[in-house]
């Protein structure tokens, strides 16, 4: 094998192996742009990451049924609670049937493409075989949210939605807040240091 095959395979075992192994959907975090600030926050947000919004939503479920002051608040009941505990559970075991089948796939991946000579109708299987599930994952996380519409009341949904608001403009608030605060403590570093 010379130095340049082994280098492609070297790169293309990365790449499958850190598609697999990426962070679950509902773990993704996006750190940074400064376009979120102000008054079109969420939609940026959900612009530049499709599904984000959902995901956020499917979770924050879970962390409803949770605190016991937000069930009274909504209103939530007890069958209601249960319902959304086995859906919930459900869901998550789908999932880490999946992502295990994901992270098998990405190895097995790994081994085609590590061959001295290339099988790639295996490995175009593989490859669209992997393609299914993160569409299946995409899927759960959908269901997620279809769960939450059948499940609430629209006068529950409508609470939800205005908690989500508020906690979103308290969380845009805190940015502006930080930010400003940053500016200041780099204007009394730039003011104290004396000029050399």
């Amino acid at each position: 094998m010379t130095v340049k095959q082994m280098a492609i395979t070297a790169g293309s075992v990365f790449i499958a192996i850190s598609c697999a192994t990426a962070q679950p959907m509902n773990q993704q975090r996006d750190h940074g742009s400064s376009q979120r600030d102000g008054k079109f926050a969420n939609q940026n947000r959900e612009k530049q990451m499709p599904g984000k919004g959902m995901e956020d939503r499917g979770q924050m479920l879970e962390r409803i049924i949770k605190n016991p002051k937000l069930v009274e608040e909504l209103g939530i009941t007890e069958e209601q609670i249960e319902n959304i505990k086995e859906s919930i559970f459900n869901l998550k075991e789908l999932e880490i049937t999946l992502r295990a089948d994901l992270e098998r796939l990405a190895l097995e991946q790994a081994k085609l493409m590590t061959d001295n000579d290339v099988n790639e109708k295996a490995l175009l299987s593989v490859v669209r075989k992997m393609g299914d599930i993160r569409t299946e994952l995409a899927c759960l996380q959908v269901k997620r949210i279809v769960l939450l519409k059948q499940t609430l009341t629209s006068e529950q949904l409508e609470k939800i939605h205005k908690l989500m608001r508020q906690r979103g403009e308290g969380k845009d608030n805190q940015k502006k807040g930080r930010k400003q605060q940053q500016q200041r403590r780099g204007h009394k570093e730039n003011v104290e240091t004396p000029e050399e």
